[in-house]
């Protein structure tokens, strides 16, 4: 029946807990109001309202899926536990779900894709009545925690990642660079090193001409050639021992 009148019927604190599952977001914002407050004096001191439906955060839900059932009124943002609260329930908590497995681990690369598209696609929103403190204490640790993935959380686990790379690739630029700079400079040592060795050569090569050119050189001319003579002659010799 009709889950409005459904309620409008039950005993006033007489539910435990009411759970809609992908109702809310059929509903007029007027109706959903209307579906709250029922539930909200239906329910015993501690008793849980449980609404999920798709969620938007999720960018491709909100743009694009939600959109495939033409019966969805519009999407509804995680801030619809501010509904519950308006309406007397004491606390209210956000539970993404249905990320995917892979994401879970907050060391897992995150892409762009995934910022795009993997964002939990469904929440619900969990509102609990007042109750005596040793009941209510019972939840706490539970509304404390956080769940699933938001846009927010896998928005920094994106940047931090970029960050990451642009961190090792200057650390790759820096350390090539640092390999260049040693290059080059054992270049311009090489360099300067057959700099100096040219330079010794041309001053040799000078000091040759500069002694062919003296007159001591060409004194002495006569001399150096008999002696050339000599070592020939007795080069022959040797020669000719050597044959025999």
């Amino acid at each position: 029946m009709d889950c409005i009148e459904y309620l409008k019927q039950q005993p006033d604190e007489s539910l435990l807990a009411v759970t809609g599952f992908h109702i809310a977001e059929h509903l007029p914002f007027e109706l959903l109001q209307c579906l709250v407050q029922g539930e909200f004096a239906g329910l015993k001191p501690g008793g849980l309202l449980i609404l999920e439906t798709p969620n938007p955060e999720n960018l491709s839900v909100g743009a694009c899926l939600f959109y495939m059932d033409p019966t969805h009124n519009h999407p509804l943002p995680p801030l619809l536990g501010f509904l519950p609260e308006h309406y007397g329930f004491t606390r209210t908590i956000a539970v993404r779900l249905q990320e995917k497995e892979r994401l879970k681990n907050k060391d897992e690369r995150v892409k762009l894709f995934d910022v795009l598209n993997e964002v939990s696609p469904d929440y619900s929103i969990i509102a609990q009545k007042s109750a005596e403190d040793s009941l209510f204490d019972k939840l706490t640790p539970l509304f404390d925690k956080q769940y699933g993935l938001g846009l927010d959380v896998l928005s920094e686990r994106f940047e931090a990642g970029y960050e990451e790379e642009n961190r090792q690739r200057d650390e790759k630029i820096e350390t090539l660079s640092n390999e260049l700079s040693g290059i080059l400079k054992n270049i311009s040592q090489l360099e300067e090193k057959i700099t100096n060795t040219v330079e010794e050569n041309e001053q040799l090569y000078q000091q040759i001409v500069d002694l062919k050119l003296s007159r001591s050189w060409r004194i002495t001319a006569p001399y150096r050639y008999i002696g050339l003579q000599f070592k020939l002659l007795a080069q022959y010799e040797l020669n000719s021992v050597v044959s025999i």
